[in-house]
């Protein structure tokens, strides 16, 4: 084909060249533009639009800005709540006279404090009626009175010693809540794992508190009460004034049972039927009952907080 005899074609090819060149030199960068901002916008926005799209609300600067003072005042309120347990815990973990002690000056004030505390037991329920030594044999069945290491099995060292201060101060939040409700008797307060109702052995064991907040401390008392006594023992273990700040406990597991120790089971019998001569008797007294007295193992946990630092500032 003769091109320079074909005008027409040759305009059309001319005008192909220049459409071509105009789409590669403006319109395939402005594509290529547009579909860069459209990855980014979606790649930062992504949430956003999906959002749109279920027909939900998109965060706006002032929502964002809520949403911030929101989680500040949230901050602000746990740290007041953290500083509250802090305090139940700085309970749990003082000192006898708010210093670090050496082992056996702690050791020796610890021996003498619970000896004290048998003292007030047995002056309120009678010798017979609370253990007479208070120490706990390790490793086996027998564990009597307040449980509590010599001297010598305790380690010179912050955290032994820490250890055996909480145990401490659990014994004498134990025995205040003994002589608040009136026990009969006392058996133990235990925090080895011995012999005991299944229900509360296969549940003593440590746990982590919500959030890695600390440990708990798991232990057992037992003791024995009228009945009608039982809910304040419970409600001694459990208050909690905030104007006295003490440690915190909470109750796991419960098993009452009829005590059958000798001393209180012949005070439960009483004879359903007297005669009628001798109740017509001048001297004739209608007989008292004497409510059996009931043996409760209590499972408890003392709240053992360890904070991180950040927490409290």
């Amino acid at each position: 084909m003769d091109l320079k005899k074909n005008g027409f074609l040759v305009g059309i090819i001319a005008g192909l060249v220049v459409a071509v060149g105009i789409l590669v030199a403006l319109v395939l960068p402005a594509w290529t533009e547009a579909s860069t901002q459209q990855e980014t916008v979606k790649n930062q926005f992504e949430n956003d639009l999906n959002m749109i799209a279920a027909g939900g609300k998109v965060p706006t600067p002032k929502w964002i800005d809520g949403g911030n003072a929101h989680l500040g005042a949230v901050n602000e309120e746990s740290k007041k709540l953290y500083g509250f347990y802090n305090a139940s815990d700085a309970v749990l973990e003082r000192w006898f006279d708010d210093t670090l002690p050496q082992k056996g000056v702690l050791m020796s004030r610890a021996t003498d404090g619970i000896a004290q505390m048998l003292k007030e037991l047995r002056a309120a329920m009678g010798d017979a009626n609370v253990p007479a030594d208070g120490k706990a044999t390790y490793g086996d069945q027998k564990v009597q009175g307040f449980e509590f290491p010599l001297s010598a099995d305790v380690a010179d060292e912050l955290e032994a010693k820490k250890k055996w201060q909480r145990v401490y101060n659990i014994h004498a939040r134990m025995k205040d809540a003994l002589l608040e409700a009136k026990a009969q008797r006392f058996y133990k307060v235990q925090f080895s794992k011995v012999a005991g109702p299944p229900q509360i052995t296969a549940r003593m064991n440590e746990r982590v508190i919500t959030n890695d907040l600390g440990m708990t401390i798991p232990f057992v008392v037992e003791a024995s009460f009228a009945w009608k006594d039982l809910p304040a023992f419970t409600n001694a273990i459990l208050r909690y004034d905030p104007a006295k700040p003490g440690p915190m406990f909470r109750i796991v597991a419960m098993n009452v049972e009829r005590d059958l120790s000798p001393q209180w089971s012949p005070k439960a019998e009483l004879e359903i039927e007297v005669e009628k001569a001798e109740r017509e008797k001048p001297d004739w007294k209608e007989p008292v009952p004497v409510e059996p007295a009931l043996r409760v193992n209590i499972l408890v946990e003392a709240y053992n907080f360890n904070f991180p630092e950040a927490r409290l500032k």
